[in-house]
């Protein structure tokens, strides 16, 4: 006996459909980050559940921690780092600008290119955009819009 107590599962397939691919998987949708809808983030005194769409971007704030703003002129300050939070989140929502800034696809509202060119967010946010990414960014924004169109 191998510790299974379903062994007529074991080799159980899952196929889950996602807006960009296809995947083949022995792992239950809800453990992959691409099909939950909600994150559990760990707060300075507490948890909170959130919703991906909810969160506009994460900002690092030391190796430790990180802020986290939501829709609604919410920030909250999580207890762990930015590149945990990144893992947790579909990476088909979410692009790491650079290491201290995480955005969410769907929240941003315009590029504006000055001496210095920035992200126009949601709600009024602006976030600096560094020039070695501005092509890849683009390029995601033009593929997210092809598949809403």
């Amino acid at each position: 006996m191998d510790g299974n107590i379903y062994p007529e599962i074991k080799d159980q397939v899952y196929i889950i459909i996602l807006p960009d691919k296809m995947i083949h998987t022995t792992i239950p949708y809800y453990q992959i980050p691409e099909c939950r809808q909600r994150i559990a983030i760990r707060l300075i005194n507490g948890f909170s559940y959130l919703k991906h769409s909810d969160i506009i971007f994460c900002q690092k704030n030391d190796n430790n921690t990180a802020k986290v703003y939501l829709a609604g002129d919410t920030c909250l300050e999580a207890a762990c780092p930015i590149e945990f939070i990144e893992s947790c989140l579909p990476a088909l929502h979410f692009y790491s600008i650079s290491p201290a800034y995480l955005i969410n696809i769907e929240h941003v509202m315009g590029w504006v290119r000055e001496e210095k060119s920035y992200l126009l967010m949601h709600e009024g946010i602006t976030i600096p955009l560094p020039s070695n990414i501005r092509k890849d960014l683009m390029t995601r924004l033009m593929d997210i819009d092809k598949r809403i169109c």
